[in-house]
Formats: C-alpha cells, structure tokens, sequence
C-alpha cells in the first residue's frame, strides 16, 4: 500500500516545481465576480497573516475532503444544492516489528506489499485493516467512529484523540502482530502476546463518506450556483471514503479531462451531483 504522506509530498513538490503557487494554511472564503456575475476570481485568506488575496480564475474545482460541502456553501452561499458528504473519523497506528524488517520487505517478499483484512479477534468490536508499507512499516486502522465531530480544520483531530481508542488500537496491534509468547504456537485471550512494536505515529483522519456510498466527480450546472455564472466551470471531487489516496490520481486526471473538454479516461457519468 502506498504511503499517503509520501504521496502528498511528491505531489506538491513536483507541482510547485512546475510552477503552481501553493497558499497553506489559507482558507477559500468567497468567489469574486465581475460586472455580468461571472466568476473571474476566488478570495482566499491567510490563515497566519489574515491577509486576503484574489486569484485569478475561470474553472474552480471544490476537493476538500469532509469539509466540500462547507467550503462549497461558503462560496456559493445562494446555492440551493447540498452536497451529501458527510465525516468518518478513523484511527490508525503506524508501527515496527522485528517480524517485518527491511530485509523481509526486500528479499523475502521482493517489494511487494500485503492487505489483510479480518474480523480477529471477536473481541475487539471492530473489523481491523492491515497494509504493509514501503520502509519496513505497517499501517493498521479500521477503529471507526461517526460521533466524532469534524474540527474546523485537519490539524484540530490533535485535540480529538481519545486515548482509549488509541489504546484499544495498539492492544489489537499486539494480538495480531506481538511476539508469541514462549512456548506458544498461537495468541489467545488466555495467553496473550508479548509487545515488542514500535509505534511510529497515532493517527485520527477524518474520510469524506457520500450517503450515496459512491462519489461526487462531477461539473456542477450554472444553475446550481445560486446565481453565478461560471466563465469555464466549477466542478467538484470528493466523497471517496476511506479509498481517496488510492483514487486521487486517476481522479485528477478525469476532472483535468473534464476541464479540457476531452473524453475522460473514466466513465463517471453516474458521478454526477
């Protein structure tokens, strides 16, 4: 499985390298429109300085994960169209074992990566997901929760975590990856394993769940922006769930395909808004 920081990273160097100007932490909080209400810019606000800036636009695409719908009514607030994404909040442990090494990922198993996917142990209440990752770590989550409310922005699921969670992760983790303990062929409730992982990171994300269950890759019709004309098009990308860094790229080139009026790689007409 692929690393979503490492990929996030790689993208946006090489987009920066190639000439897009990136404004982080800023935050979208208006189109601007000219004389005949079409829109010719998006005001956006530096999140440190609190400075407004306008960029100049002619397609407006809205991707922000859990939070489109917010961002998309803060932006067309005549708008009668609500977008049915809602937050699944999840946690996730990254973590070591001397079981899988570097030397295991390369020689063993030749740079290929593994997903388990169980219901083990009963126990637990929940479905755990394991992937293998490149660097000798493995990536476990499927602790779920829809009670968590979504912050105002990513970094605030710092002051969501809840520790019983975490730890409720990290006592599946050992049942599932710990050391036998000596003299036993398998880990039971009765003999359990012996923790010997190391916890690289505790991770809480928020996924962007459609109530549809599919998601919304799609341009949005002018008469749906309460108002406003759009000179190229506004588009939307988002609700992907738990699966939007394995589908992110080839969703970007379908909305790029969409933008240049071309056939799109990808039938997504049953994407629609």
């Amino acid at each position: 499985m692929g690393d979503p920081l490492r990929l996030s990273k790689f993208l946006i160097n090489t987009a920066v390298s190639r000439g897009v100007k990136l404004h982080h932490p800023a935050r979208a909080v208006s189109v601007v429109t000219g004389e005949t209400g079409t829109i010719t810019g998006v005001k956006i606000v530096d999140l440190n300085t609190r400075n407004e800036t306008t960029i100049p636009c002619t397609n407006l695409i809205v991707s922000a994960g859990p939070w489109t719908p917010q961002v998309f009514k803060e932006i067309f607030p005549s708008s009668e169209v609500s977008l049915p994404i809602g937050p699944l909040a999840g946690y996730s442990l990254v973590l070591r074992s001397p079981r899988y090494t570097l030397e295991h990922e390369r020689v063993t198993h030749g740079g290929k990566s593994h997903a388990i996917f169980t219901t083990h142990p009963d126990s637990c209440g929940f479905c755990p997901e394991i992937f293998s990752r490149e660097g000798g770590e493995i990536y476990i989550a499927g602790l779920n929760s829809w009670d968590i409310p979504l912050p105002s922005h990513a970094e605030g699921s710092r002051d969501l975590f809840d520790s019983n969670e975490i730890a409720r992760l990290k006592d599946v983790s050992i049942r599932l990856m710990g050391k036998l303990a000596d003299g036993s062929a398998e880990s039971t409730d009765d003999v359990p394993n012996v923790d010997d992982l190391e916890i690289l990171r505790e991770g809480l994300c928020f996924r962007p769940v459609t109530s549809r269950g599919t998601p919304l890759v799609s341009k949005i019709g002018e008469q749906s922006l309460g108002g406003v004309r759009a000179q190229g098009g506004v588009y939307v990308a988002a609700g992907h769930g738990p699966w939007g860094i394995s589908l992110s790229l080839g969703t970007g080139r379908v909305v790029a395909e969409m933008i240049q009026g071309v056939k799109t790689s990808a039938d997504v007409s049953g994407l629609a808004v």
